[in-house]
C-alpha cells in the first residue's frame, strides 16, 4: 500500500479490520483510488463492472460512497462462520455493510477442505451463508480449491454449484441427489451417515 503522506493521512484512525490478524486498514486510500479508476472506466463503458478483492487491509467498507460499478469480492472462510457464531457475526456485519454500499457484491471463499484428512463440511451453514450473501446483493462467487486435496468435499461443492444456479433450491433435496448419484441407492444412506458424522465432528465444541 502507498505510504505517501496523503494516503497515510487518509488511513490514519480507521476502524480495525474484521480479520484478527489484519494489522492495518487501508480502505480509505484504496477505495479513493478505486473510485477514480471506476469513474474513468464508466465514462466510456458505463455497463462494465470492476471486480476486486476486498482482502487484508481492504475488506472493510470505507466511510464514503463507493462507485456503483465496483463489485467487492470479500475474502472469507464461510465454513468457519457456520461453525463459530462469533465469526459468523463478524462476516454478517461486513456483508451487510458492503450490500449497502454497492449494487453487487461477491465472496472469494476459503471454505474448502485443503489439508484436512476428513471432509470439512457444514451443509446447513453452507446454504445459509450463500442465501445471506444473495440477500445482500451477492451475485459473484469464487470457491478456491486445490484439486485432489478437495475431492472429499464433493457434496459441499455440488451443493454450492446448485445453489448458485437457484438460491431458493432445497439443500436437502440437492444433497440427496448427490448421495444417490455418487453411491447408488444401496449405499446412499451409509454415505449420508458418514458425512453426517464428519459434520458433527467439525461442529463439536472442542473443534470449534
Amino acid at each position: 500500500y502507498c505510504t505517501c503522506a496523503k494516503c497515510k493521512a487518509l488511513d490514519d484512525g480507521q476502524r480495525k479490520s474484521v480479520f484478527a490478524n489484519d494489522p492495518e486498514n487501508h480502505s480509505a486510500s484504496y477505495y479513493t483510488f478505486v473510485n477514480r479508476v471506476a469513474q474513468g472506466i464508466a465514462d466510456e463503458f458505463p455497463d462494465v463492472r470492476l471486480g476486486l478483492l476486498a482482502y487484508q487491509g481492504t475488506i472493510m467498507p470505507p466511510s464514503f460512497a463507493v462507485h456503483r460499478s465496483v463489485v467487492p469480492m470479500m475474502t472469507f472462510d464461510t465454513l468457519a462462520a457456520g461453525m463459530d457464531p462469533e465469526v459468523r457475526a463478524r462476516q454478517d456485519r461486513v456483508i451487510e455493510e458492503w450490500g449497502g454500499k454497492v449494487p453487487e457484491t461477491g465472496i472469494w471463499d476459503y471454505c474448502w477442505g485443503r489439508s484436512y484428512d476428513l471432509p470439512r463440511v457444514d451443509f446447513a451453514g453452507r446454504a445459509q451463508r450463500l442465501k445471506f450473501l444473495h440477500a445482500h446483493g451477492g451475485w459473484a462467487y469464487f470457491g478456491e480449491n486445490s484439486r485432489m486435496a478437495d475431492m472429499l468435499d464433493g457434496p459441499k461443492t455440488y451443493l454450492t454449484a446448485r445453489l448458485l444456479e437457484d438460491i431458493d433450491a432445497d439443500p436437502d433435496v440437492i444433497l440427496e441427489e448427490w448421495f444417490s448419484r455418487f453411491a447408488g441407492q444401496a449405499a446412499r444412506d451409509e454415505l449420508r451417515r458418514l458425512y453426517g458424522d464428519c459434520e458433527a465432528y467439525w461442529r463439536s465444541e472442542p473443534m470449534r
